[in-house]
């Protein structure tokens, strides 16, 4: 493993994350997303947040698409960022599927699909 840089995260309970060409992206137990860039040679700068972006039942996963950054919570959304410019993301659009829990979301012959838990049941939403 590479270390690469080092840098103070906010406080959260728990983190998934995943990089985006210079962006590390990380979502939280709380609903929250932040974008950390490395500022400079071995520091990690916290460049934009969003807490509780998915509510307080949190983020379950973060995916990258060409420009496009997407985030799914327990809270039944699915959203869309713009990566284009770097210094910031911008949220593109935000979709409620209609079940309390997106649990992923993949592209499959190029197109979205997700993953929802309804009840003891894991759904594949086209």
């Amino acid at each position: 493993m590479l270390e690469v840089g080092k840098g103070e995260l906010p406080d959260m309970k728990q983190r998934w994350f995943t990089a985006a060409r210079q962006l590390l992206v990380l979502g939280d137990r709380c609903g929250g997303l932040h974008m950390v860039t490395l500022e400079t040679e071995e520091h990690l700068v916290i460049k934009q947040s969003m807490p509780k972006l998915h509510g307080r039942m949190g983020l379950t996963d973060l995916r990258v698409e060409g420009e496009l950054l997407w985030s799914v919570g327990r809270d039944g959304f699915i959203r869309s960022y713009n990566l284009g410019g770097q210094k910031t993301v911008t949220m593109l659009q935000a979709l409620h599927v209609g079940y309390d829990w997106v649990a992923s979301i993949r592209m499959v012959w190029e197109e979205l699909v997700c993953l929802v838990w309804h009840g003891a049941r894991l759904l594949v939403c086209w």
